[in-house]
């Protein structure tokens, strides 16, 4: 099973819609759901080293365009990020 259809799976439980980032490559990037709204989470930093690794960007463009780009919409069911440096 894929970690989307482990997701949409969790969705259904949850009775949520949910949003996830396109394209699936950020998939590797999903660390679970919150149990409270159901909305999907991702580690931020893994989500800029794609945009570094798979874009070519480096570190300050990858962090403005994840920041702009990705956590700016922050519409309702907007998938969560949480940066785990802390916990290293």
């Amino acid at each position: 099973m894929t970690t989307r259809e482990r997701i949409n799976s969790l969705a259904e439980m949850y009775e949520t819609d949910i949003i996830l980032l396109e394209p699936e490559r950020y998939d590797v990037a999903i660390i679970g759901m919150c149990e409270v709204t159901g909305r999907v989470v991702y580690d931020s930093m893994e989500v800029i080293g794609i945009l570094m690794r798979e874009d070519g960007m480096d570190r300050d463009e990858a962090e403005e365009f994840f920041r702009f780009n990705t956590v700016g919409p922050n519409a309702e069911g907007w998938p969560i990020f949480v940066d785990r440096r802390c916990t290293e």
